[in-house]
């Protein structure tokens, strides 16, 4: 038997003392958090802000859509009937009346290829050119973009709860006590069995899973077990991978939500 040994270091913390932090995201080497409903700010590994991305005032943003392998993001604000495409010439993309239906997590953005899905699996593309979207059929992505086509069409109908499209991976909850990561191109799987409730987030990497409660987070590797506790005060709310031994985690103080902190961490396995 493998004894392996799991420790984890932190090593930045960021304070923010008037930022309703909700949204957390990576990109690239990079972190993505919201500027309270003012836009977004793009921090570097080691928690700095280097630059804001500026939406409409008072914008909510359901969702962030990443460009695969590069820096661009769509920004989903459903809200606000938009879609806001962050690339040098910020682009905005008008949702009608009969775009209404929400967007899932589930999408495809390679080159000038960007396709939504719904969750009663419709499926729109971008026209870049006009600034609209047009449905595209289920037998058209699959003669077009098929690997796309498989990704979605093993996670439709599971009970996706946390979905990396760009990896064309997606977690998802088995049964009652089984959680399961599934890598559609690899066909890579691998699952846990959970013994209790109450977390509200879940992560994978690299036969990692790390688990967000409120009052603690817990990561597990194999048979280890680490956990760690908010600052007094706080609460957990969501946590990245950044590379495949660092994680960033968000949390807030309920007393006051523009009280947001960043911590980020080093797990060392042995």
């Amino acid at each position: 038997m493998i004894n392996i040994i799991m420790q984890i270091q932190k090593l930045y913390e960021n304070h923010f003392n008037h930022n309703d932090i909700y949204i957390l995201e990576t990109l690239q080497n990079n972190l993505i958090i919201n500027d309270n409903y003012h836009g977004l700010l793009q921090l570097s590994a080691f928690l700095n802000i280097e630059k804001k991305i500026n939406i409409p005032e008072g914008t909510t943003i359901y969702f962030l859509y990443k460009k695969f392998d590069e820096n661009n993001l769509a920004i989903y604000c459903p809200d606000q009937e938009q879609i806001n495409i962050n690339n040098s010439k910020n682009n905005f993309i008008a949702l009608h009346q009969q775009d209404k239906t929400i967007f899932s997590p589930t999408y495809y953005w390679q080159n000038d290829t960007l396709i939504f899905t719904t969750y009663d699996h419709t499926s729109y593309q971008v026209c870049f050119v006009t600034h609209t979207l047009k449905e595209i059929s289920k037998n058209e992505i699959k003669k077009k973009y098929p690997i796309f086509f498989n990704f979605w069409n093993q996670s439709k109908n599971c009970n996706i709860l946390t979905s990396y499209s760009e990896k064309f991976s997606f977690i998802a909850q088995e049964n009652d006590t089984t959680i399961a990561f599934h890598n559609t191109l690899n066909t890579a799987y691998d699952k846990i069995q959970i013994s209790e409730d109450g977390w509200h987030d879940i992560e994978y990497n690299n036969n990692i899973f790390i688990f967000v409660y409120e009052k603690k987070l817990e990561i597990i590797h194999y048979n280890t077990y680490t956990l760690l506790q908010p600052n007094s005060g706080y609460i957990f709310l969501r946590a990245k991978f950044i590379t495949q031994t660092s994680i960033v985690i968000l949390s807030s103080k309920p007393s006051n939500h523009n009280d947001s902190m960043l911590h980020l961490y080093q797990l060392i396995i042995d």
